[in-house]
């Protein structure tokens, strides 16, 4: 209904002034060539912009800095190719990560989960959330003019690799700072929102319904032999805890490590304040800090999945998923903050954390994108390679074939 809804006024418009068959013919061109990838898209900016006026107010105008329509917008930035290091940081990932790509992914996370809890909701259903996931994901690059071109993905590659790995990632820590811990009106109103409680209903439910399931496995295998499940059974409380407590002990080594290296360089005269990186890579803090996480999320629990009970299980790591979501929302609310700073290096623990869970975050989501987009540069490769005369990705652009330069002979 929304997709017709959106098309429905230029229908009637071509309809009334050039007849019904052009208005068809219209409207079967738009529905050919994306029109309903870019209004689902549309329509998700359209009310994130509009929650975040409610909540936080602010609004304010923000130039798109787009050139011509056939200018191409690069992954991340672009970069110098003789030092390697990043020249102009700015893309569609950049521009639109907070706002789709990250719900987009959880979509995606969610509607995989449906099989997996035994649910089926129709081949109707399975079409619009497929269509929904793909729109949030691949909207601005499917209407990237050269998106798909050889030449432009090897330097989208070369940006990336730039932008997360060198130079410590101070330019996604920059980024980072200034699009998602931009101060707010306070802690109250960061925190106490519709979204967050409802939240807390949700988990309130579901940690109930959990607990529940956990006893009851108790009771039935508490006398069983099995010294998994006796080890199990003296843990039950690790089956419910977010899971943090190996990931916080790392950062909290990591910023000690990070203080001495600091004392160190100024002992020997060099290093400088802004220096607290102490040589400890920031995309390798947060892949530790992400394989942590994980264990500790899924060894209370893996009982349950060798004793067969795999609902139960996978119940068991979404809410420790969402008990880690709250965690980390709440620790990135209490990073924004103005008096965060006056806490110097007893702060730094908590700060790591953030950050090596946000950079873990954008990693495995950009790298999901840039792994799913060289798809289409393969295919795209195989049509100008097979018809090079005729692009498909332009022509879903523009709508026409592509106009190339043709020599002309003059006379006189």
């Amino acid at each position: 209904f929304f997709l017709t809804a959106q098309a429905l006024p230029l229908f009637m418009q071509m309809w009334m002034e050039m007849g019904l068959k052009t208005a068809f013919s219209r409207l079967i061109k738009q529905w050919l060539t994306g029109s309903w990838c870019f209004f689902i898209f549309q329509a998700k900016l359209v009310g994130h912009y509009v929650l975040n006026e409610i909540r936080y107010g602010g609004a304010r105008y923000v130039s798109t800095d787009r050139g011509l329509p056939t200018q191409r917008s690069p992954f991340i930035g672009s970069v110098d190719r003789a030092t390697g290091r990043m020249a102009k940081v700015g893309g569609l990932y950049l521009d639109y990560a907070k706002l789709t790509y990250y719900d987009g992914i959880k979509l995606l996370f969610a509607a995989a989960l449906v099989p997996v809890f035994g649910g089926y909701a129709g081949a109707f259903t399975w079409g619009f959330v497929g269509l929904t996931t793909f729109s949030w994901l691949y909207a601005p690059f499917l209407f990237n003019p050269y998106q798909f071109s050889k030449c432009y993905f090897v330097d989208d590659l070369r940006s990336w690799l730039a932008f997360f790995f060198r130079e410590g990632s101070s330019h996604w820590v920059e980024w980072y700072r200034k699009t998602q811990l931009e101060p707010k009106r306070g802690f109250r109103h960061s925190v106490w929102d519709v979204k967050f409680l409802l939240g807390f209903f949700v988990l309130a439910v579901w940690f109930s319904e959990l607990s529940q399931k956990l006893e009851l496995f108790q009771s039935i295998f508490v006398s069983a032999e099995d010294s998994l499940v006796e080890r199990w059974s003296a843990s039950q409380s690790a089956a419910l805890a977010p899971p943090i407590a190996l990931a916080t002990a790392l950062c909290l080594l990591a910023s000690i490590a990070e203080c001495l290296c600091c004392c160190r360089g100024r002992r020997a005269g060099r290093g400088s304040d802004g220096d607290r990186t102490g040589g400890f890579p920031l995309p390798l803090l947060a892949l530790l800090v992400a394989l942590l996480e994980t264990a500790e999320a899924a060894a209370p629990l893996l009982v349950l999945e060798v004793q067969g009970w795999r609902k139960t299980f996978v119940s068991g790591l979404v809410l420790k998923l969402l008990l880690f979501s709250l965690v980390l929302f709440l620790a990135e609310s209490v990073l924004n903050r103005r008096y965060f700073a006056k806490l110097g290096a007893c702060g730094r623990p908590l700060e790591l954390f953030v950050y090596a869970n946000r950079l873990a975050r954008d990693l495995v989501v950009s790298a999901l994108l840039f792994c799913t987009l060289a798809i289409g540069v393969l295919l795209n490769s195989l049509n100008e390679a097979v018809c090079p005369s005729w692009n498909l990705h332009q022509l879903l652009i523009y709508r026409a074939r592509p106009l190339r330069p043709q020599s002309t002979k003059m006379s006189l």
